[in-house]
Order: C-alpha cells, then sequence, then structure tokens
C-alpha cells in the first residue's frame, strides 16, 4: 500500500505526507541515484582494467607484481587501505599500455 500525497505523513507528525517525509525520501533517492551514476562506470572501468591484466600478465607475473607490491608498502602505518592501489601502481609502474592501445 502506498501513501498518497495528501495523506498523513507516516512519521507522526500530523502534517500531510507531501508537507513532510515526501522530500526528504525524494532528496534520499536523487542521492541514490548519483551515487549509482557514479560509482557504476567506475566499477566497470575497474573491471576492464582488471580484466586488462589477467589477460597480458601470466600467473606467475601476477604474483610478483603482488608480492613486489606488498613489499614496497609492508612497513606503512595505513597498508589494508593502500592494498587497492596495487593494480594502479602496476599500470603506472609497469606501463603495459603499448598492449592496451594494440587491443583498444
Amino acid at each position: 500500500m502506498s501513501i498518497g500525497r495528501n495523506d498523513p505523513c507516516p512519521c507522526g507528525s500530523g502534517k500531510k505526507y507531501k508537507k513532510c517525509c515526501m522530500n526528504k525520501q525524494q532528496k534520499h533517492e536523487i542521492k541514490r541515484v548519483r551515487q549509482r551514476r557514479f560509482f557504476d562506470p567506475k566499477y566497470e572501468l575497474s573491471q576492464m582494467v582488471q580484466r586488462f591484466l589477467d589477460e597480458s600478465l601470466s600467473y606467475n607475473e601476477q604474483t610478483a607484481v603482488r608480492r613486489s607490491f606488498r613489499q614496497k608498502i609492508g612497513q606503512m602505518k595505513h597498508r589494508q587501505e593502500l592494498e587497492w592501489f596495487e593494480t594502479l601502481w602496476y599500470l603506472f609502474i609497469h606501463s603495459p599500455f603499448s598492449q592496451w592501445n594494440a587491443r583498444h
């Protein structure tokens, strides 16, 4: 059952829904849509980069890159927060862009 614009607001304020929580609900929905518009393409891009790296590197190369990166950040204070930089680190340090350009 949905709430009508002119029905009493379910929050108990005594106001009509349109004058009370309807705007709050719309603002929440707008925020959610904006977040999805930002994060969905970001996620798709990260998946595309990861697929490229998976296709470009052998298992041994991936293991070596991972080990090298973790050695570099091993002594840092916020190591866990930095782990997601591993893919970016590989892209910018090892620069496999020539392969990327050849494929796309």
